[in-house]
């Protein structure tokens, strides 16, 4: 989330372990923004 309050999609993970590394690592940047882990469940149109 931007300091707009905007949300963006930074990437996306097949596990959950791997994107909370990717969020720690991210948090040790210069420029402060919130990232957090958004599961997704993907679901069938019949």
């Amino acid at each position: 989330m931007d300091d707009n309050g905007i949300e963006f999609l930074v990437e996306t993970f097949g596990d959950r372990v791997l994107a909370e590394a990717k969020i720690a690592l991210l948090g040790e940047g210069c420029h402060k923004q919130v990232y957090w882990v958004k599961e997704v469940v993907k679901s069938r149109v019949y």
